[in-house]
């Protein structure tokens, strides 16, 4: 449905958008077969005079400012220094803002890659605790993350049968899954006895099974004629903690004996455990962030209330597999396949980064092997360990540095931050002819990397795969200025104590840079994708760069202004075009003569982009959108799990 002959995007109930959707781009991988040393038949080598036109405030801060601190305490206290990006800056070039060809490379890939397709890439550093982290380090970076699992129906009880060691230092494992119940008194009449099936005339039923103690009663013994009688096995006194430190009744638990029963609908599960799973935290913490807390006895924990680290030795459990023991654990699975388990109800899952990526959307690592369309055209790091050290794949994409042609003054703002008597000085450029601002010194939000945990509620991840749900794009939004987002400036002064709170030099919107860019070795269907891509407005594809993508900053437009095409069978003789139409449909015409094809290979990618980005991205109507991560805290009805919950099934007419 359109209304006024746009597409329209509808809020949902509450009124907000996530500030990021996700595509699926084609999982097409191929081997190589142009290169940037010759020219193959039927492709061109072919580049263009571009310019970009900020259509919101854009921050792209590369450079630091070696005459400023990299940082400016807003309490007056020592302790509080270590907020980033005081020093931060634009790159300039003769005091011009200038875009760095790092970032308009960037930029291009991505939108290559969601037009012909690409592989996802995710971080696979090992970057670990280690002897922990500095101010103003963004704890939660590295290949390997931890999160913990819902208890939305995504932790379960089970018994572990089998725990078997592979060659490859892996564990297979197999799980009895099993309905939970407790007792929440200590005495009972008689002895219980491990293993032991007991019946219950009836249950309470609250967040878990509940077993109301008069009504359990030994096998055998008569019956009340109840017809919700069940039938439990005991298992043992119930224990919890990070690694069952703690029996029945401490920290106010509340339960004192664990029973179970089968669960007739669910048969046996499987899965593989990494090595990693079993590792001491000495050797784990260097791969996974732990906690920030030293590692703290089991007596401190009960008497102090405090944890140490987050880890559990499971270990323990396959000693008891080995022992013809069947443990109690929680386990999490993804399509039906176990991926974590656990000791305790709520227990911190370990999984790989790029375990998270779908098999056909891995990282090209070997340009020996099939690669996707970005990394064919835009390069990539070969790491593969037969070959010793990494080298580079290098690509046939080039980017020159995109510059401002205004000239700029800095100079300090009127407006300073003044919070418990200290005054925060900010600065300020002005066009060097006509004083005009054009770019301002702003504190911005946090804007820490993100932090993939809940991988099971359906936000980043896929809550039934586990696997990332593709390509993040970050969506545009009508903003006219930097100032106050997120209502920053009227917080109290401890709302910015965060060292993860950074400044920014912003420049406004409608400020052009223009420059070159090209790429080698060419076939039709690659130069229709960057046409596309390098002509055209933010409501068909638009560039997101620089800081506060998520906030509506670095919203920018391409346009075309010249074009030189090189042929094979004329190769020293550059065909120029200078008058570049406004329309698409206009300059393939132009362009047919060069490339027969051109025509419909950029009708089947505009087709392509009006069925993606174009329905989730229009500028049309975006005033309506407020750009907003979901709410941290679990409120009923307001929280986490009911945003995603809201958004991922909301409807677009």
């Amino acid at each position: 449905m359109k209304k006024n002959g746009h597409q329209k995007i509808v809020k949902n109930e509450k009124g907000l958008s996530s500030p990021y959707n996700f595509i699926n781009r084609k999982n097409i991988k191929s081997p190589l077969s142009a290169f940037h040393n010759k020219l193959n038949d039927n492709n061109y080598d072919i580049a263009f005079e571009i310019t970009w036109t900020t259509l919101t405030p854009v921050a792209a801060n590369p450079c630091n400012d070696t005459r400023v601190a990299p940082s400016f305490s807003l309490t007056g206290n020592k302790k509080d220094e270590g907020y980033g990006g005081y020093d931060k800056r634009w790159l300039t070039v003769g005091n011009r803002l200038a875009i760095s060809p790092f970032t308009v490379k960037s930029a291009i890939a991505n939108g290559f890659a969601n037009l012909l397709g690409g592989c996802y890439r995710v971080n696979d550093r090992e970057e670990g605790h280690g002897g922990g982290y500095e101010e103003g380090q963004y704890p939660y970076s590295g290949a390997y993350k931890r999160y913990r699992v819902s208890m939305d129906n995504k932790s379960k009880p089970g018994l572990l049968l089998s725990c078997e060691k592979r060659t490859d230092g892996k564990y297979d494992i197999k799980v009895q899954p099993v309905i939970e119940y407790y007792l929440d008194t200590s005495g009972t009449g008689f002895k219980l006895i491990p293993g032991k099936t007991y019946h219950a005339d009836s249950l309470e039923i609250r967040h878990k099974n509940i077993i109301v103690p008069k009504s359990l009663r030994e096998a055998g013994k008569t019956s009340s004629g109840s017809s919700r009688e069940v039938s439990l096995v005991y298992y043992g006194p119930y224990r919890f903690g990070m690694d069952l430190t703690l029996g029945p009744g401490e920290l106010r638990k509340g339960h004192y004996h664990r029973f179970y029963r089968i669960d007739k609908d669910k048969p046996i599960k499987t899965g593989t455990l990494s090595s990693e799973h079993f590792e001491p935290p000495e050797q784990l913490k260097k791969k996974v962030y732990l906690g920030n807390f030293k590692i703290l006895s089991n007596d401190d924990f009960r008497n102090n209330k405090q944890g140490g680290i987050w880890y559990e030795n499971l270990n323990t459990l396959i000693e008891s597999v080995n022992k013809g023991e069947t443990p109690w654990i929680y386990y999490e699975e993804f399509d039906n396949h176990i991926t974590n388990i656990g000791k305790n109800f709520l227990f911190k899952a370990l999984f790989l980064h790029e375990d998270a990526v779908p098999a056909e959307q891995r990282e090209c690592k070997d340009h020996t092997k099939d690669m996707c369309p970005r990394c064919a055209m835009f390069g990539m790091t070969d790491d593969t360990e037969d070959r010793g050290n990494a080298i580079g794949f290098k690509g046939r994409f080039k980017a020159a540095t995109l510059i401002s042609n205004r000239e700029l003054e800095e100079r300090e703002r009127k407006v300073v931050y003044n919070f418990s008597g200290t005054q925060v000085p900010l600065k300020e450029w002005v066009d060097k002819e006509t004083k005009e601002t054009i770019a301002t010194q702003e504190f911005l939000p946090i804007m820490g990397p993100p932090k993939p945990s809940k991988r099971d509620i359906d936000g980043y991840f896929n809550s039934s795969s586990g696997k990332i749900k593709g390509a993040k794009y970050y969506l545009h939004a009508m903003l006219d200025s930097a100032k106050n987002i997120g209502g920053v400036d009227d917080k109290k002064a401890d709302d910015y104590t965060h060292r993860l709170r950074n400044y920014a030099q912003v420049c406004k919107k409608n400020i052009e840079f223009t420059g070159t860019v090209g790429a080698e070795n060419c076939n039709d269907e690659e130069i229709a994708a960057l046409l596309l891509l390098l002509h055209s407005d933010a409501s068909s594809h638009g560039f997101k760069i620089g800081l506060g993508k998520a906030y509506g900053m670095g919203t920018v437009k391409s346009n075309i202004n010249k074009i030189w095409i090189r042929t094979k069978d004329n190769y020293n003789q550059w065909i120029v075009i200078k008058d570049i139409p406004s329309n698409l449909e206009e300059m393939s015409n132009i362009l047919s003569k060069t490339f027969p094809n051109i025509a419909q290979r950029l009708k089947t990618l505009k087709y392509v982009t009006e069925k993606t980005s174009n329905i989730i991205n229009s500028m049309k109507h975006i005033d309506e959108r407020n750009l907003t991560y979901p709410s941290p805290e679990k409120k009923k009805n307001d929280g986490y799990l009911d945003y995603w919950k809201s958004f991922n099934q909301r409807k677009r007419i």
